[in-house]
């Protein structure tokens, strides 16, 4: 399954282990969040957001068509 990562970049991801949600600090002090994935222990940055809710919102909808493309897969087997 591809999942884009970026603008330019589109990943294949046979099995996502993880999403994860990383909280950062920018040198202005302002928060931005990071939703990443874990793919076979490797964490990817996925994307960032300005709030925690757009982040969240982002992983809900990143989860949904993971496990979308799992059950396609699956059937397929």
């Amino acid at each position: 399954m591809l999942i884009k990562v970026n603008s330019r970049m589109w990943e294949n991801f046979n099995c996502v282990n993880s999403l994860s949600l990383q909280r950062c600090i920018r040198g202005t002090g302002k928060d931005v969040y990071i939703v990443n994935i874990c793919v076979d222990g490797k964490e990817i940055q996925y994307n960032q957001y300005d709030s925690k809710e757009e982040a969240e919102k982002a992983m809900d909808e990143l989860a949904e068509q993971i496990n979308e493309a799992q059950t396609f897969k699956i059937k397929e087997e």
